[in-house]
């Protein structure tokens, strides 16, 4: 019975770990025993400092929470980690962000980006080369400029130069390794030009006429 309750012990501390050890019969076996103890006592530690690693990483994970007021359709990470939100919302952790937010790792929105559309943004592509980012959707201005349906914004949110519009709204695109872009939509027109639905768009925003 004694045997069971011993074995029934467990160490839960490094004190716990040394006195749960039989008592050596020779100087051979003390040296052996000191070993061992050692082996255990580095175990718990690493076990402890293993422990604590995840309690902070769950406490990490727990704090992010962006908390945009609408729904978010659309997300693209940028080569910082940062990442780019666009959707329905005009609010992100409090603070005015119309349709588009740039949110930095930590969760928190990041102020230094502020690009102000007034419409839904369904499609988002960071210019990592070019420190820019394309957007398209359903809008009409973008940081008080007129913007129909797709623009470029530079690294601060602002609009950059002005692109080709189609007439109706962008559902989606793709930029190709050349830089040019394919955009679809429910749109019929771009600029002055008929493109029903789908457009393969220069770098510059005009009108690729070999597509």
């Amino acid at each position: 019975k004694d045997k069971i309750r011993n074995n029934r012990h467990q160490p839960t501390s490094v004190t716990d770990l040394a006195s749960s050890t039989k008592k050596p019969s020779s100087t051979a076996d003390k040296k052996l025993l000191e070993r061992k103890n050692m082996k255990k006592v580095l175990l718990f530690i690493i076990l402890l400092a293993t422990a604590s690693t995840l309690d902070a990483q769950v406490s990490a994970n727990d704090a992010y929470n962006p908390d945009a007021n609408a729904v978010v359709q659309k997300v693209a990470l940028m080569s910082n980690g940062f990442v780019l939100a666009g959707g329905g919302f005009t609010m992100v952790g409090g603070t005015t962000h119309n349709r588009i937010a740039r949110i930095r790792p930590t969760g928190i929105v990041d102020p230094f980006f502020n690009a102000d559309i007034d419409g839904n943004v369904t499609a988002i592509a960071p210019l990592p080369t070019q420190q820019k980012v394309l957007v398209a959707g359903t809008f009409s201005m973008v940081g008080g400029e007129t913007r129909t349906n797709f623009a470029q914004l530079n690294a601060d949110g602002t609009p950059d130069a002005v692109f080709t519009a189609p007439n109706g709204p962008v559902r989606a695109f793709i930029v190709l390794p050349d830089g040019k872009f394919i955009m679809v939509g429910n749109f019929t027109m771009v600029g002055s030009v008929t493109r029903n639905y789908i457009s393969r768009q220069n770098a510059n925003g005009t009108i690729d006429n070999t597509f």
